[in-house]
């Protein structure tokens, strides 16, 4: 009796401490769709206003491509192996057509 008493409250303190751990993801990871939602967001802005900005230091390759895909909308086919950091900077602002 007593042997299983223990062992059930090992499974119920182990069940409490896995389900009070799902919820803590790292911040980083909870911020990715935040990151590539303001990315596309200031993609459509820039082609609206027609004047294109980049200012991008160490983005994962696959969001830099997203966000020139929503600016210069058309579709760019990556493949999955391709990866890596990407640093761009414009001094100053260039037209939508400069930036193709």
């Amino acid at each position: 009796m007593f042997r299983k008493t223990k062992l059930l409250s090992f499974i119920f303190i182990l069940l409490f401490i896995i389900s009070s751990s799902a919820g803590c993801m790292p911040a980083k990871a909870q911020d990715a769709p935040d990151e590539e939602q303001n990315l596309v967001a200031a993609a459509r802005q820039m082609r609206q206003s027609n004047n294109v900005q980049l200012n991008f230091s160490n983005l994962e390759i696959s969001k830099f491509l997203r966000f020139m895909s929503e600016l210069l909308n058309e579709n760019i086919v990556v493949d999955p192996a391709v990866g890596g950091k990407v640093s761009v900077v414009s001094p100053k602002a260039i037209s939508l057509r400069e930036a193709r």
